[in-house]
C-alpha cells in the first residue's frame, strides 16, 4: 500500500519516526532505472531502497520501499508485509505498484464504455453470463492492438473517429477511440451476424 510520508512507523531500532525521516539520507540500491511517465508522457531516472520497519498497532515485520524519481519529483513510499532485502525483490514491489493504475484504468474502461455500470444483476448466472461476454468485448478490443493492425486501425480512425489532437495518434492504447470507431461504423454498416439475428427471430 502507498504510505503517507509524514505517517510514523518504528524503525530496526523500534523508534517512531516519520517515513521521510527514515529514508533520508539513504543510498538507492543498485543501478537506476527508467519508469515511464503517464501524465507527462517522458521516461523518469528512478532508484529504489526499503528499509525494515513495523507498525505501532500491528504485529509482524513490514518493509517500506522508497522510489526516488529524482529532483523535484515526490518520492513514493510502500509499505509492505513481503520481505524485500535485494534490489530486485524492491523493484518487484515497485512495479506491482505501477501495475496497479493500469488495472484501475482497466476497470474504468469497462465500467464506462463496456456498461458494466448500468446492469444490474442480483442472481450469479445472469451476472456470470454477463460478465463473460464483457471478456470477449474486452479481449476483441485488444486483439485489434495488434501491431500487424497498425494500418486497418487508422483507416478505421480516419474514416469514423477522426480527431485534430495530434496527440491522440501517439496514445499507446487507444481503447475508447476504438471503441467509439467501431461502434459508428457498425451503427452505418452493421456486421452480418447482426443482420442475421434480427432476421432469425422474424422467421420463426
Amino acid at each position: 500500500m502507498c504510505w503517507k510520508k509524514g505517517n510514523k512507523l518504528l524503525d530496526a531500532s523500534g523508534q517512531e519516526r516519520k517515513a521521510w525521516e527514515m529514508a533520508r539520507s539513504k543510498r538507492p540500491w543498485g543501478e537506476a532505472r527508467l519508469l515511464w511517465d503517464t501524465h507527462f508522457r517522458v521516461y523518469r531516472s528512478t532508484r529504489v531502497l526499503a528499509l525494515p520497519v513495523s507498525h505501532p498497532e500491528y504485529r509482524g515485520q513490514f518493509w517500506l520501499v522508497v522510489v526516488r524519481q529524482g529532483k523535484g519529483r515526490e518520492s513514493w513510499y510502500l509499505l509492505t508485509d513481503e520481505p524485500v532485502e535485494t534490489a530486485e525483490q524492491a523493484w518487484d514491489i515497485a512495479l506491482s505498484y505501477v501495475r496497479r493504475w493500469k488495472i484501475e484504468e482497466s476497470f474504468r474502461f469497462q465500467k464506462t464504455e463496456l456498461l458494466i455500470e448500468s446492469l444490474r444483476l442480483q442472481d450469479w448466472e445472469p451476472r456470470r453470463k454477463m460478465l463473460l461476454l464483457v471478456t470477449l468485448a474486452y479481449g476483441y478490443l485488444l486483439s485489434l492492438l495488434d501491431p500487424s493492425l497498425l494500418l486497418a486501425r487508422c483507416r478505421l480512425f480516419v474514416g469514423w473517429c477522426p480527431r485534430a489532437d495530434w496527440r491522440l495518434w501517439t496514445a499507446k492504447v487507444p481503447l475508447y477511440r476504438l471503441r467509439w470507431a467501431l461502434c459508428r461504423l457498425w451503427q452505418t454498416h452493421p456486421p452480418l451476424c447482426v443482420i442475421a439475428l434480427r432476421i432469425v427471430p422474424r422467421v420463426v
